[in-house]
């Protein structure tokens, strides 16, 4: 038969080996977080800026599915600067208050750039396209 003092003696014992295991967790515990570097990368499908009273302003998403796009908005709403990548084509636009595109530059797939400039009142319009990749040089100017 176990005696009241042995009985004693052995939850003592049990009671030392387990203040112990919860000191070794611990530690192990604080040695993980510790050591656990903090990452900076953020990952989603899309981000919204908002201003103070709530409005989109900015939007960083897969437009149109794999279509990566920054989009900036005017107070109004209307689109004021779009830079996508679509099927690989290249485009940066600009838009008017009213949401019509006045500049729009991109580079075909081969690598051709182009530029639209639609003006005020409509057919005012110029459009300058390379007809290669690569860049010429430009002219000196007479302080050069």
């Amino acid at each position: 038969m176990i005696d009241a003092q042995d009985l004693s003696r052995r939850l003592a014992q049990l009671e030392k080996s387990n203040r112990r295991m919860k000191m070794g967790l611990l530690a192990i515990a604080a040695l993980l977080l510790t050591s656990a570097k903090p990452s900076n990368v953020v990952t989603a499908n899309a981000f919204i800026l908002v201003d103070s009273a709530g409005r989109t302003r900015a939007r960083l998403d897969l437009s149109g599915g794999d279509t990566p796009a920054l989009i900036m908005y005017h107070r109004n709403g209307t689109d004021a600067l779009e830079l996508s990548v679509s099927n690989d084509l290249s485009a940066l636009l600009l838009s008017d208050r009213s949401g019509k595109t006045r500049v729009d530059i991109g580079l075909n797939p081969t690598g051709v750039p182009s530029a639209v400039l639609s003006g005020v009142p409509p057919g005012t319009t110029a459009v300058i396209v390379s007809n290669s990749a690569t860049r010429a040089p430009l002219p000196k100017t007479p302080q050069e």
